[in-house]
């Protein structure tokens, strides 16, 4: 139930920190109308999107994009900054990863630390810019008196406002390939990948840097049959020590596993 009132949690965090925001902090549905359809909307690279959490690095969060809805963003997997302690960013750490949210999310333009990258991805902390979601059911500041919605509602709320957007209603959930990766953390040049695929298909292996750069691609298009596998992949290519993520996509289906490399 934690997740029904993260709109107090946000309240909280805003008053304990430098930042200020203009106070009662709108619903996401005020929000995200007078933000996209406001004069100087064209300004600002903004995106809404349903993600869900695959991770954390410092203070901020990766997310795999599930469904571009409004715009979209330039990697299937994103890196959202939080609150640094003095910037209006909403953080997202009181989620869990496999948590689904849908974000209004814009590009950083002037990076406030080493960390941050001008491909990386920011959430405002003066308004409702983050709701959660669970079984096809929207949850969250929606709009005043309304704390949850079925998404396909929320779908035609949200054309109300944005009606050259083609915003489809969220079909079946995609199906989801189990993925591990073993030894982890990996301190030689080689892990095994153990995956389940839910039906025989081609699959294409990915594996990402914590900014969600490519930097390996192992298989591409190659046929599986369905039931439990197992890939080894060589790190010798990997530029340094760190977290990678480890992505295998066969149809709509995908999964991902994280490999912590020490050398």
């Amino acid at each position: 139930m934690k997740k029904l009132f993260f709109t107090i949690s946000l309240f909280c965090a805003i008053a304990a920190n430098a930042c200020q925001c203009p106070l009662p902090i709108p619903p996401f549905h005020y929000a995200t109308c007078t933000m996209f359809n406001s004069s100087t909307a064209g300004m600002v690279d903004r995106a809404i999107v349903m993600g869900v959490i695959t991770g954390y690095y410092e203070y901020g969060t990766y997310l795999k994009i599930l469904e571009p809805i409004y715009d979209s963003v330039n990697n299937d997997t994103i890196l959202v900054w939080g609150n640094t302690g003095f910037t209006c960013r909403t953080d997202l750490m009181a989620f869990e990863e496999t948590d689904t949210l849908i974000l209004v999310v814009r590009r950083v333009q002037n990076a406030h630390s080493e960390l941050e990258h001008f491909t990386d991805y920011w959430i405002d902390a003066c308004a409702t810019n983050y709701l959660y979601y669970s079984n096809n059911t929207v949850y969250g500041y929606i709009n005043e008196g309304v704390s949850s919605m079925p998404y396909t509602d929320f779908v035609q709320m949200l054309q109300e406002c944005l009606p050259t957007v083609g915003i489809a209603p969220q079909e079946e959930t995609a199906a989801e390939i189990a993925v591990t990766c073993n030894p982890n953390p990996a301190q030689g040049n080689m892990v095994t990948v153990q995956f389940t695929l839910p039906f025989a298909a081609e699959i294409q292996v990915s594996v990402y840097d914590v900014h969600g750069r490519q930097v390996l691609n192992p298989v591409q298009q190659q046929y599986y049959n369905k039931g439990v596998h197992n890939l080894p992949i060589q790190l010798q290519q990997l530029p340094a020590q760190g977290i990678y993520f480890c992505r295998i996509s066969a149809g709509n289906a995908t999964g991902i596993c994280k490999i912590v490399l020490l050398r």
